[in-house]
C-alpha cells in the first residue's frame, strides 16, 4: 500500500479526499459546493476521484443535504419558494429539491407560518406611517420565501383587524 501512496497522483487524491472530509465534519454541503471548494487546490480529475470516493462509502448525499436544508428552512420560517431557491442555488437537482420540500413541508401551513411572522415583525413597525410599514412588511414576507397570494391577506388582516396602529 505505501508504494501506491507515492505515487504523486494518489497523494494529490488523498490530500484532497482528506480536505473534503474537514470539510464535511463542520457541515454538510451538496456535490457542488464541496466540488467548488475543493477545485481551488486541486485538478478536476482529482476531485472528481475524491467526490467518486466520498459517495461510494455515503459521506456525500444529495439527498441527505436536501433534506437538512428543507428542515431547517422550515425550522427558520421560510416559505417554499426561498427554500427552493436556496437548495438550487446549493446545487441540488430539482427533482431531489422538489421531494425533500414536500416532505420538510408537508403538514406546514404556509399561511399560518407567514401570519406569525407577519405580527412579530409588526410590533417592530409601530413607529412608521402605514404604507411604509406595510411595504417592509410584505418585502420581509416575501423575501423569507411567501408569494404574494399568501402575504396580502395577511397583510388586509392586520390593517382591517386592528392589530396594527401606526
Amino acid at each position: 500500500m505505501k508504494a501506491v501512496l507515492n505515487h504523486p497522483a494518489e497523494q494529490a487524491k488523498q490530500k484532497c479526499l482528506n480536505r473534503a472530509m474537514r470539510i464535511l465534519a463542520r457541515r454538510l454541503h451538496s456535490r457542488r459546493q464541496l466540488q467548488q471548494k475543493l477545485r481551488r487546490h486541486w485538478s478536476a480529475a482529482v476531485v472528481a476521484e475524491a467526490l467518486r470516493e466520498l459517495r461510494r462509502f455515503e459521506y456525500l448525499d444529495d439527498r441527505r443535504f436536501a433534506r437538512a436544508m428543507a428542515c431547517a428552512s422550515v425550522e427558520k420560517h421560510h416559505g417554499r419558494q426561498r427554500a427552493m431557491v436556496d437548495l438550487m442555488r446549493s446545487g441540488v437537482a430539482n427533482d431531489v429539491a422538489q421531494q425533500a420540500l414536500q416532505e420538510a413541508y408537508e403538514g406546514q401551513d404556509q399561511v399560518q407560518m407567514a401570519r406569525q411572522l407577519a405580527a412579530q415583525h409588526a410590533r417592530r413597525l409601530r413607529g412608521l406611517d402605514a404604507p411604509t410599514a406595510r411595504r417592509r412588511l410584505m418585502g420581509l414576507l416575501q423575501r423569507r420565501g411567501f408569494d404574494y397570494e399568501t402575504v396580502r391577506p395577511i397583510l388586509d388582516e392586520l390593517w382591517r383587524g386592528g392589530d396594527f396602529d401606526p
